[in-house]
């Protein structure tokens, strides 16, 4: 039974990939991959916790309402800020330049298979703790509290740092207010303190604690491949403010209690 759910989830997860991957050589832009990252999680929850056969109780919904509400933010604000911007994100723009027509083709697997792939593997706990009919326990029930402090901790650094932008427009103004001045990354701590508590909500029972493989590839992919370190690179070399924003600044962890500084000049 778990095995044909795990089969019927992947093919589920590539079948849209494959319809978005359409709608992108129409539109000429790969950038609407990101906005299924948080549906495409929160459609697996609800076609596991549909089709298992173990009983629905109070953790089961708890993980589907967490990651439904977890999906549907990061989707609007993805969506958001894309419509503003108006052009394809510089990462897919980069590699369209550098692959030429045959990104086109190539697309399809370098960037809507692979991020189909990672979905369904990054979501194994969520699939693997909604088949089992264990309830909560103290492990679980401290999880959905990191789960819901990771998504609100992120969600205010998102709507503080899109207020920065629109009220200093200026490609080198440097955010260091509210959460952004105790942690140079808040938002992708809020998103790794999310992560992890979804884990230990969907998956605090043996045997599904030997998917922590899941939310560790989580870590390590925002700290060193697609977020902090990629992130760092860059504005370090568009704001002429960030070497000293890092020295004073703690990269992801946030320092509580931190003292007001004076913020660079915001030119």
């Amino acid at each position: 039974m778990l095995l044909s759910l795990l089969a019927f989830n992947l093919a589920i997860t590539l079948s849209i990939m494959f319809g978005l991957w359409l709608i992108s050589l129409r539109r000429s832009d790969v950038s609407i991959v990101d906005l299924y990252w948080g549906p495409g999680f929160a459609v697996i929850a609800w076609v596991t916790v549909l089709g298992a056969q173990a009983q629905i109780n109070l953790r089961h919904w708890l993980v589907v309402v967490l990651i439904s509400l977890w999906a549907v933010r990061l989707a609007a604000y993805l969506g958001w800020r894309a419509r503003h911007h108006g052009a394809e994100d510089p990462r897919y723009a980069a590699m369209r330049a550098g692959r030429g027509k045959a990104f086109e083709w190539q697309s399809l697997y370098v960037v809507f298979g692979l991020q189909g792939m990672l979905i369904w593997l990054l979501s194994f706990p969520m699939q693997f703790g909604l088949t089992n009919p264990h309830p909560l326990n103290l492990l679980s029930l401290a999880g959905a509290g990191m789960a819901l402090f990771g998504l609100v901790f992120e969600t205010i650094a998102d709507f503080q740092l899109t207020r920065f932008k629109r009220q200093n427009p200026a490609a080198t103004a440097l955010c260091t207010e509210g959460l952004w001045r105790i942690s140079r990354h808040p938002n992708y701590f809020g998103e790794t303190c999310f992560q992890w508590g979804l884990f230990l909500l969907a998956a605090a029972h043996w045997p599904s604690l030997w998917t922590i493989w899941a939310p560790l590839l989580m870590t390590f992919l925002i700290l060193r491949v697609s977020g902090v370190k990629l992130l760092e690179d860059q504005l370090s070399a568009r704001k002429p403010d960030y070497t000293e924003y890092q020295r004073r600044t703690p990269a992801f962890i946030p320092r509580f209690g931190m003292r007001r500084e004076n913020p660079p000049p915001q030119d």
